[in-house]
């Protein structure tokens, strides 16, 4: 069973993909945010993105992402991704962010069947080139998807990705395994599930529970406990500790190549902070709230410091982060 890295916007970008891959790993292939289409032309800088890994030497695998209204915006995104070296490309018809959905972007894809039917011809387009979907099951009626899945079962998809929550349900409530259900039932695409895999255990039960699954997709799961994947490759549970020794060390990674990118103190914080909320169940009170108000990179640094010398390295304990 294949296990993929999820793109997640202002967070997987390639200096946490490339940290990821170095110190953690487990990942089988590593999907981008989503490229998208700005002013008439597809962002550069989510290009740029895409290509910034340098993964000729094999290291790792990453797929870009598109995001689209149309087969008019597909087309610009894919040809610019395939110029730029992408051989795959994964359509994104499940981001529920309110303002791509209310243009009719991401999750708002499973309610326009005649789009959908259109993109299906434009994969004809590009032969040679691998393509994949993420999707929910649905914008606010989590059987929407069963308007379309007869014209998903036909594209060329070397498989289908479900988050089983629709877009109106962002990322809270319970999974709809029931609905889930009824679409393995239906599904004839290599399929991948996606949603509140948070350990070792989480990935087993699904893979338990569904034996056909061609993977599993993790994304918070891998910013919470970036050790995750790895950790249910090899049958062996990190302790908390060690947890967040790797965790700090990513970020560290991930510091240092903003460091060289950006300028000044809070643009710095403004990209690094966000990382250490997915660690709150691992970091004490008072270590979470230090990096909180920090304002300074002195101050930002030396909340670290407290974290990596002493705060949770226990004293029978002979490891460092």
């Amino acid at each position: 069973m294949k296990i993929y890295a999820a793109p997640l916007q202002g967070f997987t970008e390639s200096p946490w993909r490339v940290a990821h891959a170095t110190l953690a790993g487990g990942v089988d292939e590593y999907f981008a945010p989503f490229s998208r289409v700005e002013k008439g032309a597809v962002r550069r800088r989510d290009i740029r993105d895409f290509m910034a890994d340098g993964v000729s030497d094999g290291s790792h695998s990453v797929t870009p992402q598109a995001i689209f209204r149309d087969v008019e915006e597909l087309r610009m995104i894919a040809d610019t991704l395939f110029e730029a070296g992408a051989s795959s490309l994964d359509l994104n018809m499940g981001c529920p962010f309110p303002p791509q959905v209310k243009k009719g972007r991401g999750a708002a894809m499973i309610s326009r069947r005649p789009v959908i039917e259109d993109v299906a011809k434009q994969l004809e387009r590009w032969p040679e080139k691998q393509f994949s979907i993420k999707m929910r099951l649905g914008v606010d009626d989590p059987h929407q998807w069963i308007d379309i899945i007869d014209v998903v079962n036909d594209m060329p998809l070397r498989h289908l990705t479900v988050h089983p929550r629709t877009a109106l349900m962002q990322y809270g409530g319970d999974l709809l395994m029931d609905e889930f259900q009824q679409l393995v039932e239906r599904c004839r695409r290599p399929l991948v599930f996606n949603g509140d895999l948070v350990s070792p255990a989480d990935i087993e039960r699904i893979a338990g529970r569904y034996p056909d699954l061609a993977g599993v997709m993790l994304g918070r799961g891998l910013l919470s406990r970036p050790s995750l994947a790895r950790e249910w490759r090899e049958g062996v549970e990190l302790d908390p500790d060690r947890q967040l020794c790797e965790a700090v060390a990513i970020h560290d990674m991930i510091l240092d190549h903003y460091g060289s990118t950006l300028q000044g103190d809070h643009q710095l914080l403004q990209k690094i902070k966000p990382y250490w909320s997915y660690l709150t169940d691992l970091l004490p009170r008072r270590a979470a709230k230090a990096i909180h108000k920090s304002t300074s990179m002195s101050s930002y640094r030396a909340a670290v410091d407290q974290i990596r010398n002493a705060a949770l390295i226990r004293p029978q304990s002979d490891r460092r982060c």
